[in-house]
């Protein structure tokens, strides 16, 4: 309660505590006036809403504690518990979208952990990554064009990451975003862009840190180094065919040191002056 009132700050005063209350180390009653008088926080607890006929099954108890998680505004609980995995889980299956709310207390520091996945990652470090969130760096509408291609990029102290923009796999879908900038030590080393044969034909360039440019090369395609300490300074995306005439190819890419995204399009060099490493990439296809 202490790293939510931390976190949330002082106008936060009112907490429902979601819990096998008959498991509690001592009364709800102790908890409560302890909590109110070190924090000022008032907590309560479902028992303190319904009779104790409604509550008699740990069944029906459970189901309650979770139906209000999902609309509480805020949410905090433990990365390693099932209880709390789910309920961020549930949200992005009923929403489409990660969890806004989602907070861990079991992470060491005196603030709650701002939860960064869906939901199945259960070591503390791992789910208030950044790298695991896939936010945007512009802009997305419901009309961007979706087609399911793969990114796989090579990252320096993690090696290969793939992610996909197939609404299939739930748990990473939507516009291809990865951002490691959360560690300025994992730059882009390596992008490899896949897909199927019913897709758009796509090519893409990369530039590294020596000022070294590749071709442009195909799908399928691994550009770059891997194991050899060259970070990325900037990549270039196109569409080819008749897709070129009808979809903008929009991509932005993160740069250590650089205050925003930077934006670029249809096969432009998307880099900064002076050459920085890459810490994250977003490709969008929208309609001409």
């Amino acid at each position: 309660m202490q790293k939510a009132k931390t976190t949330w700050g002082p106008d936060f005063k009112t907490a429902y505590v979601l819990c096998d209350e008959e498991c509690l180390p001592t009364s709800k009653e102790t908890i409560r006036a302890h909590t109110k008088a070190e924090l000022g926080i008032d907590l309560f607890w479902k028992s303190d809403f319904l009779p104790a006929s409604t509550l008699g099954s740990n069944l029906v108890s459970s189901m309650l504690d979770f139906e209000v998680a999902l609309k509480m505004p805020a949410f905090a609980g433990n990365s390693r518990s099932t209880f709390c995995g789910f309920v961020a889980f549930e949200i992005f299956c009923r929403t489409g979208a990660r969890p806004q709310n989602q907070f861990i207390y079991n992470l060491a520091g005196p603030r709650l952990g701002h939860r960064q996945d869906t939901g199945p990652l259960m070591a503390p470090h791992e789910a208030t990554d950044s790298l695991n969130a896939h936010t945007p760096f512009m802009p997305t509408q419901p009309h961007d064009i979706r087609w399911p291609f793969s990114l796989t990029a090579h990252v320096a102290t993690l090696g290969d990451i793939t992610l996909t923009s197939d609404p299939a796999v739930p748990l990473q879908h939507g516009t291809l975003c990865l951002d490691t900038s959360a560690n300025t030590l994992r730059a882009f080393e390596g992008l490899q862009f896949d897909g199927n044969p019913f897709l758009p034909d796509l090519e893409y360039r990369v530039q590294n840190h020596t000022g070294h440019q590749t071709e442009w090369a195909p799908l399928g395609t691994f550009c770059g180094s891997r194991g050899q300490g060259l970070p990325l300074t900037g990549f270039a995306i196109r569409l080819k065919g008749p897709a070129a005439l009808t979809t903008t190819c929009l991509y932005a890419g993160r740069f250590m040191g650089a205050p925003a995204p930077v934006t670029a399009q249809n096969g432009q060099w998307c880099r900064t002056i002076p050459p920085q490493n890459l810490l994250g990439l977003h490709l969008v296809f929208k309609p001409t």
